[in-house]
């Protein structure tokens, strides 16, 4: 092969070996051990890869919370928290269905539910036993009935549900 072609094709394995990513490049021998000195190193390395370690996290631990000691009585009896409760009605949440009620359906059924723009409620626990109707004109809407779906949360809409027919009962009964 002539001298021409040699140092070309040298150059373009050289090019496709550093576009590849190649380990080494080296270049011809040179002819004898004079030129061997005067002739620059063009041997590279590739750089070695970083090896890093990451260590596990470490793994949450919780507690639980010990249980209360039950209080003592005035004459030294354990006493247990749950003899506390009263027979009103509350709700998961603590959410009150009269406030709710006097903030939001007052105005149109009246504080005493007897309908004034909107129809009476006295009586709707018969009317509606399982309350599903109810639950669904307050969420939604029907007729006049506006939706408060979008500002009463589901907590809310039950508390004042439970509050109208718990409330509102008929008075022919």
């Amino acid at each position: 092969m002539s001298n021409r072609l040699f140092l070309p094709l040298l150059l373009l394995i050289a090019l496709i070996a550093a576009a590849c990513g190649g380990a080494t490049t080296e270049t011809a021998e040179p002819a004898n051990a004079a030129d061997a000195a005067d002739a620059p190193d063009t041997t590279t390395a590739a750089p070695e890869p970083e090896t890093t370690t990451t260590a596990a996290p470490e793994p949450e631990t919780t507690t639980a919370a010990p249980e209360p000691e039950p209080e003592e009585a005035q004459d030294g009896a354990a006493t247990d928290p749950a003899d506390d409760l009263t027979d009103e009605p509350i709700t998961a949440t603590g959410v009150d269905g009269m406030e709710i009620y006097e903030a939001n359906c007052a105005r149109c059924h009246v504080s005493d539910g007897t309908g004034r723009i909107g129809p009476s409620l006295l009586g709707i626990a018969e009317r509606d036993p399982d309350q599903s109707r109810s639950l669904g004109l307050v969420m939604n809407g029907g007729g006049r009935m506006p939706s408060f779906g979008s500002d009463l949360s589901p907590e809310e809409i039950q508390a004042v549900v439970d509050y109208a027919h718990d409330t509102f009962l008929d008075p022919a009964s």
